[in-house]
């Protein structure tokens, strides 16, 4: 996880780095990116879970053959990684987290490596250069 940790009154908490890759999670045996609590809840539910109504400002699954209890809050655009791995974790082989890549990401990630080979490149030059100019090692200079 990337983010920051704050310390306000006493609570310490993650915050997420809005600008990091985002974590999707996804139905392993359909390759489906769960994309609303609907798709999660149908998921779920043909796994054995069952929709607690308990509290207003979560949903809440329960599976009856474990002690095992599923949290998530209320609005789908606060659903975090913590939360994908905790359904992962109860549902082992079922769900997995993955980056979501932006284009934004996918634009760092290849200039970071174009930065690479061109450092890579200039290096091998300099080694080229002083190898001739001092007239040592194997290379051959004409």
């Amino acid at each position: 996880m990337s983010g920051v940790w704050v310390f306000n009154k006493g609570v310490v908490r993650l915050v997420e780095n809005p600008n990091s890759e985002r974590k999707v999670l996804v139905h392993s045996a359909s390759n489906e990116i769960i994309t609303s609590y609907a798709v999660l809840e149908h998921k779920l539910s043909l796994l054995g879970w069952e929709r607690y109504y308990d509290d207003p400002d979560l949903l809440q699954f329960h599976k009856r053959s474990t002690v095992d209890l599923i949290s998530l809050p209320r609005d789908f655009n606060k659903f975090r990684s913590m939360h994908m791995y905790d359904i992962v974790v109860k549902n082992k082989n079922y769900f997995e987290v993955r980056d979501m890549w932006t284009w934004h990401a996918i634009l760092l990630r290849m200039s970071h490596s174009l930065c690479t080979l061109q450092i890579c490149i200039l290096d091998f030059l300099i080694y080229i250069y002083i190898y001739c100019w001092f007239g040592f090692g194997f290379v051959t200079c004409v």
